[in-house]
């Protein structure tokens, strides 16, 4: 009955609930290496990641055979940024069964945590060997490609990065990551139109991302697009008024960026930046203590 109510209470993701009824089957049963793996999913899933390590080891040792419950510990392992405990379990997993595509793909980004990129990228492609149609596998190892063009600063590197986020639209649409994914590293190969473009497209499916706003409005900054820079950097302060990343943006400083330099002489120029941005910078972001405003624009009037 236990059991049964259990199974239910997972279905309804009350997993305060399935480790209180694992507690009574377990205390009845300390054997049970089903009771074990449901609390140890029930506390992976609330984040309390040592007992969840706890009670799937408990559970390998009553079954040592199944490569899933290292799967599941390495899961564990890796959220907890233990990536050699992960890439170890996982490891086992694989010589138990060979064909276990989560298995390398898991492994595949405890690799790719560890910097160790090459070994994340074969991992990956084994993973698509096995499914040429798993999105997830072809999504990771472009991110895999990205961060060893990083690395090396090797545009090589990011043309196969931008192979794979294409297949990964192809498999899947309409996830905007996809696209926004791609359009970064479109920027980092110095091609701004098709970024802006990928990130326009990724907006259009998710018109809430802030960070896609962000890093559209550099591409527009660095294009010299300053209005539109301008415009989705006031976006995503909108839609995230505690985003760090805006904070840090060019334009918190404009006064002192080539942004004021190149539009100083420009009075036009100089009153629409006045109309957008001194009242937000200002008055808005003025009193959060994070944003430390330039002297010029605390004490410029926004009056015209």
């Amino acid at each position: 009955v236990h059991r049964s109510r259990g199974e239910h209470e997972w279905a309804i993701e009350d997993y305060d609930t399935v480790i209180k009824l694992t507690n009574i089957v377990i205390e009845v049963n300390p054997n049970s290496v089903e009771a074990h793996i449901y609390r140890g999913m029930a506390y992976h899933h609330k984040g309390d990641y040592g007992n969840a390590i706890g009670d799937f080891t408990k559970a390998i040792k009553l079954n040592p055979d199944t490569p899933e419950l290292y799967l599941a510990r390495s899961t564990v392992y890796y959220k907890k940024g233990e990536h050699g405990s992960a890439i170890e379990d996982t490891t086992k997993a694989l010589e138990l069964n060979p064909d276990n595509t989560e298995a390398y793909k898991y492994r595949g980004l405890a690799y790719q945590s560890k910097g160790d990129y090459d070994r994340a990228i074969t991992d990956f492609t084994k993973a698509i060997d096995l499914n040429p149609n798993d999105v997830n596998a072809y999504y990771n190892r472009g991110h895999a490609y990205q961060n060893k063009g990083d690395y090396n600063r090797s545009k090589g590197d990011y043309n196969h990065a931008i192979v794979d986020f294409t297949k990964a639209i192809q498999l899947d649409p309409n996830k905007p990551y996809f696209y926004l994914w791609r359009g970064v590293v479109y920027h980092q190969k110095g091609d701004y139109d098709h970024a802006i473009e990928d990130i326009t497209k990724a907006l259009e499916l998710d018109p809430n991302n802030a960070p896609a706003y962000v890093h559209r409005s550099l591409i527009y900054r660095t294009k010299g697009d300053y209005d539109r820079s301008l415009l989705d950097f006031n976006k995503a302060i909108q839609l995230n008024p505690n985003n760090v990343d805006a904070y840090n943006h060019p334009w918190a400083a404009w006064l002192r960026s080539e942004v004021y330099e190149e539009t100083k002489s420009d009075q036009t120029t100089v009153e629409d930046i006045r109309k957008n941005i001194i009242t937000s910078l200002r008055n808005e972001y003025g009193n959060i203590p994070t944003v430390n405003l330039p002297e010029e624009i605390t004490a410029m009037s926004i009056a015209s």
